[in-house]
């Protein structure tokens, strides 16, 4: 059964001063939570974005604001804090992660930049792991309106959805009718945000197709049911294009976001299990170039070397230029841990670190 994996919000303040981005964010939130009672909809998450973080606003006062708001209403999490790497708040990221349900990004326009982005993902590694889960880097560029976290910038006030809807891939797939089952997934998907955009009031800016896991909804298990090979053996990329091209062909002006399959290994039990036997970075790495970002939520260990980290990004990046379709990365280094540790990650539990 398709379950919504978020609602989000899309908040474009008046002011970034504390009285007006509560206001202007809390009047928008509740037009939709309000659309939203009289629903039996099955919501895992209710989120609210910023759009990008204008000069001179500080980014922990920002945070601190959104938490408040979090937390005097049923908002699961805000991405409110997005900056160039060339911006030097990005070292203030650390402080402003501590809010527990706030989320950040940071945006690499040049391959250039590629050593901060690694500098900052060791910074804010070392002061909490699981705040470098909430950190995204965004390769160039072009991620607008996502519903998707980290990487979810307000480019205009209104909603979008994403969805987990693995159970109808794997049903379509095997009944030839791959195309069919996700266009019956979308035309359901608009359908849920046209009702609520006439009882909120708010516009509906679109769905996100991208398949996504949750755990025990996996990704990974639906790649190896499909392709009847384990992750990462032959086969499995071409699974990978195979669903894609089914969610790219019907793509029209009610797509946002990314619209690819994704594979976030902390969030995916079965990525989690192949991480435990042995699966690799570069493993991942090789399958970015089928999937939106297959170095996204990878644990690396604490004794990493910056130029190491500094070529996965680079990388990917390369990749991103390639297929011409926006990419973002979470990578997260985790102090004193080794290879074949599994360690604790906030929400998405016992995460094994993996190697290169």
């Amino acid at each position: 059964m398709t379950r919504i994996r978020s609602i989000t919000i899309f908040s474009v303040p008046a002011g970034w001063s504390r009285r007006k981005l509560i206001s202007g964010m809390e009047g928008d939130a509740l037009s939709v939570l309000e659309a939203l009672e009289d629903t039996d909809l099955d919501i895992w998450t209710t989120r609210i974005s910023l759009p990008r973080l204008p000069p001179g606003i500080d980014p922990v006062s920002v945070a601190s604001a959104v938490q408040e708001l979090l937390d005097d209403h049923d908002i699961t999490f805000a991405a409110p804090l997005h900056m160039d790497l060339r911006d030097e708040r990005i070292w203030r990221l650390a402080e402003a992660l501590q809010y527990e349900d706030v989320f950040a990004s940071v945006r690499l326009a040049e391959a250039d930049w590629a050593d901060l982005a690694a500098r900052l993902i060791l910074r804010v590694s070392e002061a909490d792991p699981f705040y470098a889960a909430k950190l995204g880097v965004e390769l160039k560029g072009g991620i607008e309106s996502s519903p998707y976290y980290p990487i979810s910038v307000a480019a205009a006030r209104g909603f979008g959805i994403s969805l987990i809807y693995l159970d109808e891939l794997s049903q379509g797939y095997r009944r030839g009718r791959l195309r069919e089952a996700v266009s019956d997934v979308r035309r359901w998907s608009i359908g849920v945000g046209r009702s609520i955009e006439r009882a909120s009031g708010m516009r509906f800016l679109g769905v996100d197709m991208s398949p996504s896991p949750w755990m025990e909804d996996s990704v990974g298990g639906l790649l190896e049911e499909l392709s009847g090979t384990r992750i990462p053996s032959p086969g499995t990329m071409y699974v990978i294009w195979r669903i894609n091209e089914a969610v790219w062909d019907g793509m029209d002006d009610m797509s946002i976001g990314y619209n690819e399959l994704m594979l976030p290994l902390a969030e995916d039990n079965v990525l989690k299990e192949r991480g435990r036997e042995g699966l690799r970075a570069t493993d991942l790495l090789r399958m970015t170039a089928a999937c939106v970002a297959g170095l996204d939520m990878v644990v690396l260990p604490g004794d990493i070397d910056a130029g190491i980290l500094r070529g996965l990004i680079l990388d990917q990046y390369a990749i991103r230029e390639v297929k011409g379709r926006p990419m973002g990365t979470r990578l997260i280094v985790y102090p004193g841990a080794s290879v074949g540790d599994v360690v604790p990650l906030g929400i998405f539990g016992d995460v094994p670190v993996i190697g290169i």
